[in-house]
């Protein structure tokens, strides 16, 4: 079933379609979104089609006017399940233009990820280009790189959001967890240490906390934060884009965030630093590489501390208690710069590059990003 009201139809004559199919995180379904805006820009009256994984929060797609037919394939990302010829049978074969998830083309990916190699080889099979197939991101179909993309959130989730903020300023919220295992993010001691900093530096502040669950929220006492108990993604972001500031580890909320226009602070580590901009201000925070080793990506992860010093058991090292108060200084710096719009989006990308072109000893060939924004920069 097609979510939100989008078209349905079986002749996709004159239509491109955005195969990106891939895990069911959000910030891959924000990903895909970026790529329909850059081939929309050109061409505002292109028929554009989305493929998604089933288990993603496909109605944050359906929020986007230029997604013309939305298409969530029930293929699991991971384990047994629909296999993908079946999975993909109700989409129609024939377009004009296919463009496929770049990650398509990379071995390790395909490697890691089995299902990824099948969905792939059952999409070969099943759709048929009349134009041309190619990656998204490539022509043709006219292509704009690096437009900023705008998630228009309905207006009653906004103003209930707007409404439990209250008079408070700035707002905040924080996300305490991603998508991977709770020990790659930190200890809710350690988040309780950063509210704690984050109360005090901005003393009429309101700050929401979400997590997974209530197990990943550390326990509220003070006045000032907020009771979040949404579990609707699209309420969630209502809140995140009635805030000033959004505040996370690496997570594809943080793609969302952007998406709806909010600055994104990051206590950056683990697995990959941050590639995904959106022409609004952000700022990594990233760990000392000699002491809390990160960013490896697809390889095998640094040892992890078999308990953490603040007792509440393993942690990855770039996520543990003496690394967050170490950047609690960085934190509320570039916070209260970020809130008060003192970071421009061009300065975060300048840093942010040459950071990362430090960390790599000059290794250029190590930093992605997505539509490549990294190579003016680097």
């Amino acid at each position: 079933m097609l979510p939100g009201n989008l078209e349905k139809t079986d002749s996709m004559e004159t239509a491109l379609l955005v195969n990106y199919w891939y895990s069911e995180a959000v910030g891959h379904v924000v990903e895909g979104l970026r790529y329909c805006l850059g081939y929309s820009e050109t061409d505002p009256d292109l028929r554009i089609g989305l493929i998604l994984n089933a288990a993603a929060p496909c109605d944050v797609a359906a929020l986007c006017p230029l997604v013309r037919f939305l298409y969530p394939v029930p293929c699991p990302f991971v384990g047994n399940g629909v296999g993908a010829p079946e999975a993909l049978s109700r989409v129609p074969r024939s377009w004009s233009w296919i463009v496929d998830d770049p990650r398509r083309q990379e071995e390790r990916q395909l490697a890691e990820f089995p299902n990824l190699r099948s969905y792939y080889a059952a999409s070969d099979t099943h759709f048929q280009a009349q134009k041309r197939r190619g990656i998204a991101g490539s022509r043709p179909p006219d292509y704009v790189a690096n437009r900023q993309l705008h998630l228009p959130i309905p207006a009653p989730l906004r103003k209930r959001a707007r409404t439990a903020f209250g008079r408070g300023s700035p707002r905040i919220i924080v996300m305490t967890t991603g998508a991977g295992p709770r020990h790659w993010y930190p200890s809710n001691r350690s988040w309780n240490l950063i509210l704690d900093a984050l109360s005090k530096e901005f003393p009429d502040a309101r700050i929401g906390v979400f997590g997974k669950s209530t197990s990943d929220r550390p326990a509220l006492q003070e006045c000032g934060f907020l009771s979040m108990d949404q579990d609707s993604l699209l309420e969630r972001l209502a809140f995140i884009a009635e805030a000033d500031l959004f505040v996370s580890p690496h997570s594809g909320m943080g793609f969302a965030a952007m998406a709806v226009g909010t600055p994104w602070l990051i206590l950056s580590g683990n697995a990959w630093p941050e590639y995904f901009f959106n022409n609004v201000p952000f700022h990594s925070i990233f760990p000392d590489q000699w002491k809390y080793p990160s960013f490896w990506g697809l390889n095998r992860p640094p040892d992890e501390l078999a308990s953490d010093i603040d007792g509440e058991g393993p942690r990855s090292r770039g996520m543990c208690i003496s690394r967050i108060r170490e950047d609690l200084p960085e934190l509320l710096d570039a916070a209260g710069r970020l809130i008060r719009g003192r970071i421009s989006y061009e300065a975060a990308l300048d840093r942010h590059f040459g950071r990362l072109l430090d960390l790599y000893d000059g290794d250029r060939a190590r930093i992605m990003s997505f539509d490549g924004i990294h190579e003016l920069y680097v």
